[in-house]
């Protein structure tokens, strides 16, 4: 058998050049990938959008609060403990928690005209707890969905009143269930 030539020296570092190259361009495509994400479930917040009117609520927060606190919640990708069936895009929120010296029905009334302003509508009151009412809004968003936000008090280190002011809407695509 006559053995097949596989080129001089020089096509052989020619081509270990090409491939290493290759291979060089191949790693930083996927390294791009890691660090900006790779979209395949898509955008659940197109240009923040939901995000931003979330935020319309920070508007109700009166401006004597003191201890004020946020937190803004985008949406990630999810399951319930991975099981098929159940992955989707967790729920983007909004939460303000702070204290005031206003009485409930002040601060509820307060919130509710700021909010109305928002374009934010009343959505009910669940009954009354020891510590003051739960109040609840909507609103149809321009992207079709229905965000909803509530504000109610909460007990913190067991004697200090906190008022939670928490919005939340669905993400653009599917949601994580079945938990």
């Amino acid at each position: 058998m006559a053995a097949q030539r596989l080129g001089t020296p020089r096509e052989l570092s020619v081509r270990w050049q090409l491939a290493a190259i290759a291979s060089l361009i191949l790693i930083a495509g996927l390294v791009g990938l890691l660090i900006h994400g790779w979209k395949i479930h898509g955008d659940p917040d197109p240009g923040g959008q939901i995000l931003d009117a979330l935020r319309t609520v920070e508007a109700a927060v009166p401006p004597a609060a003191i201890d004020v606190s946020e937190e803004y919640g985008e949406a990630h990708w999810d399951s319930c403990d991975g099981r098929a069936g159940t992955f989707g895009w967790s729920e983007i929120s909004v939460i303000l928690t702070f204290g005031t010296t206003l009485d409930p029905s002040a601060l509820i009334s307060y919130v509710t005209g700021r909010l109305e302003a928002g374009g934010w509508t009343m959505a009910g009151q669940e009954a009354l707890s020891p510590l003051g009412p739960n109040q609840k809004f909507s609103r149809t968003l321009a992207n079709g969905t229905e965000a909803v936000a509530d504000i109610g008090p909460q007990m913190r280190d067991g004697r200090t009143v906190m008022w939670s002011l928490r919005a939340t809407a669905p993400p653009d695509g599917p949601t994580a269930s079945g938990c």
